[in-house]
């Protein structure tokens, strides 16, 4: 039944294009247009939204892979600011989070303008989350909301820390690579990375 409308759908747009161009009267090629144009409005606003879904979504592994040897460097000055700033677990463009267990100052807003400068200029959307072991994802670029979006970026292992609580996948399975599907059973949430070096990987993960 829904691909029978579908293909309604289809002809009537079909046939208002051609008789919009082909009528013989004026006034009637003109008011079909018009209604032409009202038909095929849903055709456009699922195409544009499409089109921003697509170039909305983050950079993949390859790309992030691809990119490393020229943003290496950024990836390292902010692992080693973020170094300095022990105390926030989470710094962002637009956020700034301290580390629930330390008393933290408020981070100078030099300094943060400091990260906002890296992040804009490689292309870092969002910024850097530390995790308990200190180990770093810096996350180039999200979408979606919630567990329905994913989110990819680089992770920097910090091999100076022994941790037996919650690390980054590719920070416990050193493999070259690695992935695994989002399991709706048990909710074990999507991920896939790749190793660039002994201490870096492209990392993508969700949905959760």
């Amino acid at each position: 039944m829904l691909w029978l409308l579908i293909y309604a759908y289809l002809g009537s747009l079909a046939a208002g294009l051609i008789f919009s161009f082909l009528g013989r009267q004026r006034l009637r090629r003109r008011r079909i247009r018009v209604a032409t144009a009202v038909l095929s409005a849903p055709v456009v606003l699922l195409g544009g939204l499409f089109l921003l879904y697509w170039l909305g979504e983050p950079p993949t592994i390859e790309k992030l892979q691809r990119d490393f040897p020229s943003r290496r460097l950024a990836l390292e000055e902010i692992v080693r600011m973020s170094n300095e700033d022990r105390c926030f677990s989470r710094i962002s463009l637009n956020l700034i989070s301290g580390d629930r267990d330390k008393p933290c100052a408020r981070l100078p807003k030099m300094r943060w303008d400091a990260y906002r400068r890296i992040f804009e200029h490689n292309g870092i959307k969002i910024g850097i989350h530390r995790d308990d072991s200190r180990d770093a994802f810096i996350v180039v670029d999200s979408i979606g909301i919630v567990n329905r979006g994913h989110m990819t970026g680089y992770v920097y292992w910090d091999p100076s820390t022994v941790v037996t609580g919650y690390r980054f996948d590719p920070c416990v399975l050193k493999g070259k690579s690695g992935h695994r599907q989002y399991d709706p059973t048990t909710r074990d949430e999507a991920y896939s990375f790749v190793r660039l070096d002994e201490l870096w990987y492209a990392y993508d993960v969700g949905p959760s």
